[in-house]
């Protein structure tokens, strides 16, 4: 479409609209700007259909222009789109942003035949933003007791469970403790009716904090889930609170199943980084080695073998070649564009690893990623820079306890080279 679009001067309608559809897709937030500005010219000539201003209007709520939504949405509806989908779009932009009457309305012309499930979805997220988040929860109980099959009343569950997260984290009427109560409740009802969704339980309660009931769940994890899923999930358990009790526990999981399974490349890389978290870095080292000897393109294993040399200073040209390996695999994402950027450091080019650290937390704001670049600043003598850096990522997430141990390091350094050149006596972690 690019060439395209540079051998013909007038580029045509059907090619804007294709363009456009291609990058709502992609994950680069400055991709969704060139998408706007695709249907923008779209609607210059007076060819904006509908579902150019239904795409048009998402497009602007993405990049954080709401209020530009509105009216793409409003002609959408007024020139008669009614598909459930679109419909469910603009209900959802009234309520969120508080155009609660219009809202209302708009429940009342729903068409015969919109799917029931996703108006119990609407119905709750209304009732929240006007601040009945009990009346919110009695109708989604109706729901869940009105199914006649388990499967359904499993489905139903896992539905009003998301529901009510979906008014914790959007709605501020949100009356936080029943409804978290709500979403515990629909979770644990549908894990014992099928013991499979134990991940989604499991997922809720470290997003709570409640690391040790999650925890609590590990053994049934490893019961009723894949290997591979049972293997993630466990990892995201040992990220959120790690110990060396718990390390054991899930690594004993781990290499039984590696065992029982010695082909899964999923379950051996799992491992290893098990055994690098418990500082077993020889043995995590070879069992990637291993792993790229089987699948000499597996990103994952190219990526943290790579970091794990760069954090430990060792290899550090064998560790620039898996880096760069890994983005001429995947691309230039986030956490391989932070992992050379690692390597870069460990090499002391700090201008280049200040570039590469820069374009991942551009990319995706991670507090880890934000860790490393507070420390590239913190070497290059901007202390007052490395300082807000820092500040930013215990803002966006940084957690001391939740860290690798190898970032934990990193983060002592850092903490002891702002405080002996400021003369802060406090650590940050604790602003």
């Amino acid at each position: 479409m690019d060439r395209n679009a540079e051998e013909s001067q007038d580029i045509g309608v059907n090619d804007l609209r294709m363009m456009a559809s291609v990058l709502q897709h992609s994950l680069k937030p400055e991709d969704h700007l060139v998408a706007i500005g695709l249907l923008e010219r779209l609607d210059d000539r007076r060819q904006m259909n509908n579902e150019d201003r239904w795409r048009l209007g998402k497009l602007y709520i993405r990049v954080g222009f709401p209020e530009q939504a509105a009216p793409q949405f409003h002609q959408a509806a007024k020139n008669g789109l009614n598909s459930p989908e679109f419909l469910s779009d603009l209900i959802t932009h009234q309520i969120r942003t508080g155009a609660l009457p219009e809202a209302r309305e708009q429940f009342e012309r729903l068409p015969n035949g919109f799917p029931a499930a996703e108006l119990v979805r609407l119905r709750c997220r209304y009732l929240v933003a006007v601040g009945q988040s009990s009346t919110a929860i009695s109708e989604l109980d109706e729901f869940v007791k009105a199914a006649t099959e388990s499967d359904e009343r499993v489905e139903r569950l896992l539905l009003a469970a998301e529901s009510c997260r979906d008014a914790l984290l959007n709605d501020v009427s949100a009356d936080q403790a029943a409804l978290s109560q709500a979403t515990d409740r629909y979770l644990r009802m549908a894990t014992e009716e099928e013991p499979k969704q134990v991940d989604q339980l499991v997922s809720w309660l470290m997003e709570r904090g409640r690391d040790v009931e999650a925890f609590g769940l590990l053994d049934l994890t490893w019961q009723q889930l894949p290997p591979e899923s049972a293997a993630r999930l466990s990892l995201d358990m040992l990220s959120a609170a790690s110990n060396r009790s718990r390390r054991e526990i899930v690594e004993q999981h781990l290499a039984a199943k590696s065992h029982e399974e010695p082909v899964s490349l999923v379950l051996k890389r799992h491992l290893a980084d098990v055994w690098s978290l418990s500082g077993k870095h020889a043995e995590a080292e070879e069992l990637y080695r291993e792993i790229l000897r089987v699948d000499s393109r597996n990103v994952a294993a190219l990526n943290a073998l790579s970091w794990n040399l760069a954090m430990r200073g060792r290899l550090l040209d064998e560790a620039m070649t898996y880096a760069e390996r890994a983005i001429a695999e995947a691309g230039p994402v986030s956490q391989l564009l932070d992992t050379r950027g690692c390597v870069k450091l460990a090499q002391s080019r700090l201008r280049a690893a200040t570039e590469d650290l820069i374009s991942a937390a551009e990319l995706d704001n991670s507090p880890t990623t934000l860790l490393h670049l507070a420390f590239v600043r913190s070497e290059t003598g901007e202390a007052e820079l490395a300082k807000q850096t820092l500040l930013h990522a215990i803002e966006t997430g940084l957690r001391i306890e939740q860290l690798h141990p190898l970032d934990r390091d990193l983060y002592d350094r850092l903490n002891s080279q702002l405080k002996n050149g400021t003369g802060d006596k406090q650590p940050l972690s604790a602003i």
